[in-house]
């Protein structure tokens, strides 16, 4: 069914539908797509727009999944370099690499790497060669911090985006005429003239800069300017190019808005955390082009001088001393809007525009939705943290897809009048006992921290995604007669010990599970399909590795409690495994790439053998010393 996307509607379609997906949705929707499926390029697209790497595990599942990376962050970690050199297939398909690095010499170890972009960020520039620099150069990062600045006269042809920050003479630099994008931070002074064709400016911690900069060049589309105060850039604000797209001006203290000549091709101002007098001069006179506004202010403003353009489609407003005024102000024709405002029992005189499709009103102190009219086209609905109590009497509008109501204080969900067309849920961290629901389009139910004692009442025929999880230890210990769906294919439920896992029936094509249970090894099984298990076995004699009957399809396994001996696996395709408070001799299944143990007692983990394919290994204890074999793969790895 999901290929009617594909069959149907043009690719550039199909591209926009899955920018209104979450994260959580796309990697359910991921799951379900067979390998030939011509929609999962998109998919894969989507969730690897960008990839900001903190784990080596992370470039793993990328990789596995033959994923296209548009945009990656790292760090200079040895041991993406180890993984880089192994997967040269992967690099090809990363598009762009922003790089962080101590100093330019730790660039040698990526110099081999044939990326096709890289945006380079160095904490320390003493020893930056240019001439050394990758030819596909396209950003440069320095952060100096020495009292001998460098000198930078030349630049490669590719460098497109500069940032530099606390370099105490620019007279030194000579900024490249080709230059599109550039970032200050911390200056001494300040050119007196910016490249022709700069598009992007942010100005970051500047004290000394109107008094150099007497104009900014007329292809400037974006300017951000942060922590500065007034007598820096007061004057500059009455100088924005009439091509201006985006001003964002964050923490900028003591000056008057009357500074502030907005150009008319503006779509996009966020003004947040600003102290600036005379604001109503400012919001009384938005441009009519305006598609987005974000605006936080330190002291209350009255709703009454904000007059709203008609084109405005997303607005985050908060800091409003009139909230039933301002809302009922808003343009007929809003799309998305955030309130960070002190709502608390006020909502149900609040009426918003029908228009309305993405609602986040969390952190509101809203106590009830007790007469709350639901805006008719409403499509996410975010009422998170928040006091809300109860739900029985709430009438959600059946244009509903995608509801929030984690972190409030909500006792009971039985017999709620939930909408037939949602399809993702989120309850987690409130104090209901049971799910006595009926959910019959619900993919996603997200239910952890709660105080669940059972799950039989519920009925969610085609749901993908169920976590229940209770960590450290929750109530539920039966599952027999739960129905789950043939449909799901994630199950978390950590913190749960289920005593009649043997008699649960799990549905075949199940492809993620975590789960505690109090049966010995022996008697579990598993669905055939799985390719993600955490498992919590009983701390006891019987709860022996080489005993379970694990499926052939694991990819990532994580054990808790449990004795080991050196056995044969028989997982061909596992990649990762993580094994926690257990005692014994480990032989790690050759597949696995990334390895994590954690002991108790050194003294418990007797031996561990690897295979050269091995990339990342993470070894410790709570107390004791490991043994001089274990030390040296420790060793060796860090190395």
């Amino acid at each position: 069914m999901t290929d009617i996307l594909v069959d149907v509607f043009p690719s550039k379609v199909t591209a926009n539908v899955l920018l209104f997906l979450s994260d959580r949705a796309l990697t359910t929707l991921l799951r379900g797509l067979p390998e030939e499926s011509e929609l999962r390029p998109f998919v894969l697209s989507r969730m690897y727009k960008t990839l900001e790497v903190f784990r080596s595990e992370q470039l793993v599942e990328a990789a596995n999944l033959n994923a296209p990376v548009e945009t990656l962050y790292l760090r200079g970690e040895n041991d993406y370099v180890t993984f880089f050199e192994q997967n040269p297939g992967f690099v090809s398909l990363i598009s762009d690499v922003h790089l962080w690095l101590d100093c330019f010499h730790d660039y040698e170890k990526y110099s081999k790497m044939e990326f096709r972009s890289i945006h380079l960020n160095l904490e320390l520039a003493a020893n930056l060669k240019l001439s050394e620099a990758p030819r596909n150069l396209k950003l440069i990062h320095i952060a100096y911090g020495g009292s001998n600045p460098i000198k930078m006269k030349a630049w490669l042809p590719s460098l497109t985006c500069f940032k530099v920050s606390c370099h105490a003479n620019l007279r030194l630099i000579d900024l490249p005429e080709d230059l599109k994008e550039l970032s200050c931070e911390d200056l001494y002074g300040f050119w007196g003239l910016l490249p022709p064709r700069l598009e992007k400016l942010e100005l970051i911690l500047m004290e000394s800069l109107s008094s150099n900069l007497t104009f900014f060049p007329e292809s400037l589309k974006e300017l951000l300017i942060k922590h500065c105060t007034g007598f820096t850039i007061g004057k500059l604000l009455t100088r924005l190019p009439v091509t201006l797209k985006k001003l964002r001006l964050k923490h900028v203290t003591r000056f008057s808005s009357n500074e502030i000549l907005l150009p008319e091709s503006l779509e996009e101002l966020l003004i947040r955390n600003c102290s600036i007098s005379n604001m109503e001069s400012l919001t009384s006179r938005l441009p009519s082009s305006l598609k987005k506004l974000d605006l936080i202010l330190t002291e209350p403003s009255f709703s009454n001088q904000i007059l709203f353009p008609s084109a405005l489609r997303e607005l985050i407003i908060g800091c409003i001393s009139d909230i039933e005024d301002a809302v009922a102000r808003l343009p007929a024709s809003l799309k998305k809007l955030t309130l960070e405002l002190d709502i608390g029992s006020k909502l149900a005189s609040l009426e918003f525009p029908d228009s309305l499709e993405v609602l986040n009103l969390s952190y509101c102190e809203i106590e009830s939705l007790e007469g709350f009219k639901f805006p008719n086209c409403l499509v996410e609905f975010n009422l998170g943290w928040n006091n809300i109590k109860e739900l029985k009497k709430s009438k959600f509008p059946e244009s509903l897809t995608v509801l929030n109501l984690e972190r409030n204080e909500i006792t009971t969900i039985d017999s709620c009048a939930f909408p037939q067309s949602l399809m993702v849920l989120n309850l987690e961290r409130n104090n209901f006992s049971s799910l006595n629901c009926e959910f019959p389009k619900l993919r996603e139910l997200y239910a952890s921290e709660n105080s669940l004692i059972a799950l039989d009442g519920a009925t969610f025929p085609e749901l993908e995604v169920l976590d229940i999880s209770n960590y450290p230890s929750g109530e539920i210990r039966s599952m027999m007669n739960v129905k789950f769906p043939s449909s799901l294919k994630v199950l978390k439920a950590v913190g749960h010990c289920i005593r009649d896992y043997p008699q649960t029936r799990l549905p075949l094509g199940l492809e993620e599970l975590e789960i505690n249970v109090s049966e010995k090894a022996h008697r579990l099984l598993f669905p055939p399909k799985l390719k993600c298990l955490n498992l919590t076995l009983p701390n006891t004699a019987n709860s022996e590795f080489s005993l379970l009957n694990l499926p052939a399809t694991l990819i990532k396994l994580e054990i808790t409690n449990g004795i080991c001996t050196e056995f044969d696996w028989r997982l061909p395709h596992l990649e990762e495994l993580n094994l926690n408070y257990f005692q014994g001799r480990l032989r790690v299944p050759p597949s696995v790439k990334t390895l994590f143990i954690h002991v108790e007692d050194a003294e418990q983990l007797k031996s561990i053998v690897v295979t050269n394919k091995l990339g990342y290994c993470r070894i410790n204890s709570s107390s004791g010393t490991f043994n001089e074999a274990i030390t040296d793969l420790i060793e060796f790895q860090r190395s």
